[in-house]
């Protein structure tokens, strides 16, 4: 703002820097509301924005069908990173916390998987120490310079801020790290190029090689040996070798894109009972155009993805991902794929509170 010396300006000037200080942000001064200086504030706010991990999009609570409640206190967080260079293709995660209690003061705080508070409260942050839940120690990310890998260092543990180490990311490369044919991806497509029909089963529309209705036009291909490519990068093969370590068909570092505005549908199916915290799963998009099912909770295989689809409506923007060009630009837009919230419908026909498909519950 144009900080007026006289009349209201002392006032309005404090009252901005206030809300700045408050928000855990900063007051920017533009003297003279000179068009020059409006542009340098705003450049300079867009690199500081581009040069933090941890932006956050909407958190989500697990939701129960049971009226009584399981009380569940994970907290669900989709995180992103833009690209410093302006690339489309971002980094990005899924990552689990809990709500802890602090006695002393009967408040509620972020609580990391070792109990310890997870947020800074000075900028709002996740604290570089903190560790979330599905995050174990690696050596994944040796590859890289240390002023890249915060407090973990080579580890994924603790992941911090950063947001390409552990949660979901993390999962992704374990499971799936010396090839990723057995990765459960989908799509939707027929033999006459339409969709899928009511009731038609995902897995006879694989999002992989073998179908042939994902065609090299389709995909904006140039021939069959890139559209096998271009389908073999989305299921998180490393063919530029991200990792440096020479191998192409492992699994990419940047195999999780970034969970821009799609807040996750968590939902409790409390098939195991009223007060069993590990049949929750999360649904939620990004923008490596995957629309994913993961496993919550903290029990067995917690964090895994279970599913992945890729709607066919996104098969001829893939291409610019994988190619990480041209940039982001007033004419070259940042695409976006599986971005809106996810929003959830649930029918629990005999009212016992829990999900069961063979109760016709959906």
């Amino acid at each position: 703002i144009d900080p007026v010396s006289n009349g209201q300006g002392p006032a309005t000037t404090a009252l901005f820097k206030s809300m700045a200080a408050n928000g855990n942000g900063k007051y920017f001064a533009v003297d003279g509301g000179d068009a020059g200086n409006i542009s340098t504030a705003l450049n300079q706010i867009r690199q500081e924005v581009q040069a933090v991990n941890s932006v956050f999009a909407s958190s989500t609570l697990p939701v129960s069908v049971n009226v009584r409640g399981t009380h569940l206190n994970q907290v669900y967080i989709g995180v992103f990173r833009p690209d410093a260079s302006k690339a489309p293709q971002w980094f990005g995660n899924l990552k689990m916390y809990k709500l802890g209690l602090d006695a002393a003061t009967s408040t509620l705080f972020l609580a990391d998987a070792d109990g310890s508070p997870a947020e800074n409260p000075g900028s709002g942050f996740v604290t570089p120490t903190a560790r979330s839940f599905w995050t174990s120690p690696s050596t994944f990310w040796g590859y890289r310079a240390a002023t890249q890998n915060g407090a973990g260092g080579v580890s994924d543990s603790p992941d911090g801020e950063l947001v390409e180490k552990g949660g979901v990311a993390q999962q992704l490369r374990i499971e799936y790290a010396a090839s990723q044919t057995s990765r459960e991806l989908f799509t939707c497509t027929d033999g006459s190029g339409g969709y899928c029909a009511s009731g038609d089963s995902l897995s006879l529309s694989p999002f992989d090689t073998g179908n042939a209705d994902i065609s090299v036009a389709a995909l904006g291909a140039a021939n069959a040996t890139e559209r096998d490519n271009l389908i073999d990068w989305v299921r998180g093969e490393d063919q530029f070798d991200e990792n440096a370590d020479t191998q192409l068909t492992d699994i990419r570092a940047s195999v999780h894109g970034d969970v821009l505005h799609s807040r996750p549908a968590v939902i409790n199916y409390g098939r195991n009972g009223p007060t069993d915290e590990n049949d929750v799963y999360a649904f939620y998009g990004a923008n490596d155009g995957v629309f994913r099912a993961v496993k919550g909770g903290t029990g067995t295989n917690a964090g895994d993805e279970v599913w992945g689809f890729v709607p066919k409506e996104f098969f001829g923007k893939l291409k610019r991902l994988r190619d990480d060009a041209p940039i982001i630009s007033s004419a070259q837009k940042k695409p976006y794929f599986v971005d809106g919230t996810v929003t959830a419908y649930e029918e629990d026909i005999n009212g016992d509170g829990a999900l069961v498909a063979a109760d016709g519950d959906k």
